[in-house]
């Protein structure tokens, strides 16, 4: 169960993660779109998970690579901007929620037209 420190330190790194990306927009592939949706922190504080959406789905494979190539810069900045002993080290991930979110809400619309109708 996180702790209140580690929920503060997510939503601090979220910020901050997010404005870096904003600031080195230049360093993804062009047309896309990256947002950071949720930062997961260990209870040590010693490492962060960044589940990021990323559009269009054709894409997500060449801007992971770019982002994890950002990862080593972005732990530096990191370092100088939060006002903690440690600073966790970040990944990361694709955050695959609303994708079989999507996926979900097709199949029930297909099951729907599937049922007969009450009268």
């Amino acid at each position: 169960m996180p702790s209140r420190r580690t929920d503060q330190v997510s939503a601090e790194l979220r910020m901050q993660i997010s404005r870096y990306l904003v600031e080195h927009q230049e360093e993804l592939p062009t047309g896309v779109l990256c947002t950071v949706t949720v930062v997961s922190t260990t209870p040590d504080l010693k490492r962060a998970t960044a589940y990021v959406t990323i559009f269009p789905e054709g894409k997500r494979g060449t801007t992971l690579t770019a982002l994890r190539r950002l990862t080593k810069e972005l732990n530096g900045a990191l370092f100088h901007e939060l006002p903690i002993k440690v600073v966790p080290k970040v990944r990361f991930l694709l955050d695959t929620v609303e994708t079989k979110a999507a996926d979900i809400e097709l199949l029930l619309n297909k099951v729907a037209e599937e049922l007969p109708l009450e009268e």
